[in-house]
């Protein structure tokens, strides 16, 4: 059986790995406890992970086919108390290279990350974060201050989320998972929508993939499709009314629709039967 694209470009960048000249070091810059963390790489992988000390801690990878696109690979790692930068990018591609950055910070940091293309993985912290990449994967986990994960193309994984989330997906699945307390935005335009563990409002908008929610939802929730289906399960203290203008199965409080729900919160005193289905009692 011929090898696909994908296995080739596998086996390449295995060959590479193997025999590409690496060069590795570590760098401290010392901060405040909330200071502000940029990260800036063209290709490669941003990994940060929550610690406990004052420090910001940046180990660095680079890989390129010979030594020459090895030293081309400037790394700047700088910075005071209230914001700490580390920054490789190049004024013109370089073939087959790229850095790899592994940065350890406090947990209440700002984190502002962007790669061009690359996997972003970031764990632990309590502050904003921010995380975009134009070609990858975004995995955060432990999270509990506002995240705003950006792909352009790549998937949006979360686990064990606390706080406010907002991920947009160009092309990509997007799944969170957690105690997703206040009011969430979610968008992919072509991907599946999954989002388990809200406790408060939620819109979510895909162009083609289904969307499935599971939570305490209230306020206002607009959950659309334009081709997928819409399937929410609705835990127990929810205080939203279901309007849809697809099909809907009388099986609450799990409900199946199509296209567009809408899940609009009325006071108690003014609902009243007109037409639309009470959903989570």
């Amino acid at each position: 059986m011929a090898a696909t694209g994908g296995d080739q470009g596998q086996r390449r960048q295995v060959e590479l790995e193997r025999h590409a000249p690496v060069s590795s070091e570590t760098r401290t810059v010392y901060c405040d406890p909330d200071s502000r963390l940029r990260v800036e790489i063209d290709a490669g992988q941003v990994k940060v992970t929550a610690w406990e000390f004052d420090r910001i801690e940046l180990t660095v990878e680079r890989h390129a086919t010979n030594q020459a696109d090895l030293e081309r690979l400037e790394v700047e790692f700088r910075g005071g108390p209230g914001q700490v930068m580390a920054t490789c990018t190049t004024a013109s591609p370089i073939a087959d290279a790229w850095v790899d950055f592994g940065l350890r910070a406090p947990r209440m940091s700002a984190l502002d990350l962007h790669s061009a293309s690359g996997e972003i993985l970031v764990s632990g912290f309590r502050g904003a974060s921010r995380a975009s990449t134009a070609s990858g994967t975004i995995r955060a986990a432990r999270m509990s201050g506002t995240s705003t994960l950006t792909s352009v193309s790549g998937s949006i994984l979360g686990a064990a989320l606390e706080g406010t989330v907002f991920a947009r997906s160009a092309s990509g699945l997007v799944s969170l998972h957690g105690n997703l307390t206040g009011d969430h935005r979610v968008e992919t335009a072509s991907g599946d929508i999954e989002v388990d563990g809200v406790d408060g409002s939620i819109d979510a908008r895909s162009a083609s993939g289904d969307i499935e929610v599971t939570g305490r939802l209230s306020g206002r929730c607009s959950l659309r499709t334009v081709s997928g289906d819409i399937t929410v399960a609705l835990l127990p203290g929810s205080d939203v009314e279901v309007r849809s203008n697809g099909r809907q199965k009388d099986d609450n409080p799990r409900s199946s629709l199509n296209r567009e729900d809408d899940l609009a919160r009325e006071p108690p005193s003014s609902r009243r039967s007109n037409g639309h289905q009470p959903a989570g009692r």
